[in-house]
Order: C-alpha cells, then sequence, then structure tokens
C-alpha cells in the first residue's frame, strides 16, 4: 500500500515504490498516480518542480 510506505520525510516515487513492495523494475507513474490521489485526499504532500525527477512526497 502506497500510504503506508509514505513516511515524514519527503521521498522519491521510486523509493515509495520500492518500499510499498512493488518491483523495482516496474513503472513508477502507478506509484505517481496514487501519490496524487493521496494528495487530493489530505493524505499526503509534495514538494518540487512537477518534473517527474525532482517531486518528493511524504504523509501528512
Amino acid at each position: 500500500m502506497i500510504l503506508a510506505a509514505l513516511s515524514d520525510e519527503f521521498m522519491s516515487a521510486s523509493v515509495i515504490k520500492i518500499r510499498a513492495g512493488h518491483a523495482s523494475t516496474g513503472r513508477v507513474d502507478t506509484v505517481r498516480d496514487a501519490c496524487r490521489t493521496l494528495e487530493r485526499l489530505g493524505l499526503a504532500e509534495h514538494v518540487g518542480s512537477g518534473r517527474r525527477s525532482t517531486s518528493r512526497w511524504r504523509r501528512t
């Protein structure tokens, strides 16, 4: 579960993917989409420019 993989520290979607138990070779887009959904629900927040390589997420 993506929410369980988030912590109080900002981290990249690829790190969240690994912490959530997803395959390291899998695409990170589904994790990023889930993080955006969690943000809309008020359960996560992100920093960064919106570019994939600079966005970082954490739980709220």
